[in-house]
C-alpha cells in the first residue's frame, strides 16, 4: 500500500491521486490528522485490453468532430441536357461558323493576290527595257525576268564600266575631230577669200588690159592714116 500512495504504481499508466484536506464542518476534530485524510481505494486493473489501451498516457481520445465527421460524398456527373433540337442548333452555328470563316479565307485570299499583283507591276516598271515582258497583267514571266536581271547585275556593272571607258575614249576621239574640222573651216574660208580677191585682181588686170588694148588700136588707126 505503501507503494500505492507513494506516487509510483507497479501498472503502466496509473496516476495515483493526492490527498486533499476535508472540508467538513463537523466537530472539533478538524486538527486530527485521520479525519483529515481521504481513504483512496487501491487501484483495480482493467477489465478488458480496450480498456487499459485507453488509459495510456500517449493514448490521445479522438476529438467528437473527427468521430462525428460524415463522410465526403463523390462529386455527381451533371445530368446530360435533355436530346432535343440542341443538336440542330449546334449544327447551324457550326455551319454558319464554318462560312464564316470561309469567306473570311477568301477575302484574305483575294487581299494577298491584290498585293501580290501590285508588287509584280512595280518590279516589271523597275526593270530595264531589255528585260521587260510587257505582259498585263504581269505574272511569273516578269518575276523570272527580274531574278535574271539580279543575276546578270554584276556582269552589267562590268559592261557598264568598259562602255563608261569606250565612251570617254570616243568623247576624246570627237573633241579631236571637232577640233580638226574647226581648223579646216578656218582654212576654207581663208581659201575662198583668196580666190576672191584672185579673181577680182584677175577682172582689174582684165580691165586695164581692154583699155590698154583700145589705145593700141587708136594708136595704130593714127598712124596708118586715111
Amino acid at each position: 500500500m505503501s507503494a500505492v500512495f507513494g506516487g509510483e504504481s507497479g501498472y503502466p499508466g496509473y496516476n495515483p491521486p493526492t490527498t486533499a484536506p476535508s472540508t467538513s464542518p463537523r466537530g472539533g476534530k478538524a486538527g486530527s490528522p485521520e479525519n483529515n485524510i481521504i481513504h483512496l481505494s487501491p487501484y483495480q486493473p482493467p477489465a478488458t485490453p480496450q480498456q487499459a489501451e485507453s488509459s495510456k498516457p500517449s493514448h490521445k481520445r479522438k476529438s467528437r468532430k473527427d468521430t462525428t465527421k460524415a463522410p465526403r460524398k463523390a462529386s455527381q456527373p451533371a445530368p446530360a441536357p435533355p436530346a432535343d433540337d440542341s443538336d440542330q442548333e449546334h449544327a447551324k452555328k457550326k455551319s454558319k461558323t464554318d462560312e464564316e470563316k470561309r469567306l473570311r479565307k477568301a477575302l484574305q485570299a483575294q487581299f494577298y493576290r491584290a498585293q501580290h499583283a501590285e508588287a509584280v507591276r512595280h518590279l516589271e516598271d523597275a526593270l530595264p527595257e531589255a528585260y521587260k515582258t510587257h505582259d498585263d497583267p504581269p505574272g511569273r514571266e516578269t518575276v523570272a525576268q527580274d531574278v535574271k536581271y539580279i543575276k546578270d547585275t554584276p556582269a552589267i556593272r562590268e559592261r557598264n564600266v568598259e562602255l563608261s571607258r569606250e565612251l570617254e575614249q570616243r568623247n576624246l576621239e570627237l573633241r579631236i575631230v571637232k577640233k580638226e574640222r574647226d581648223d579646216a573651216k578656218g582654212f576654207l574660208r581663208v581659201t575662198r577669200d583668196e580666190l576672191n580677191l584672185s579673181k577680182f585682181v584677175i577682172m582689174q588686170r582684165e580691165g586695164e588690159i581692154g583699155r590698154l588694148q583700145n589705145r593700141v588700136n587708136y594708136l595704130e588707126s593714127m598712124l596708118a592714116g586715111p
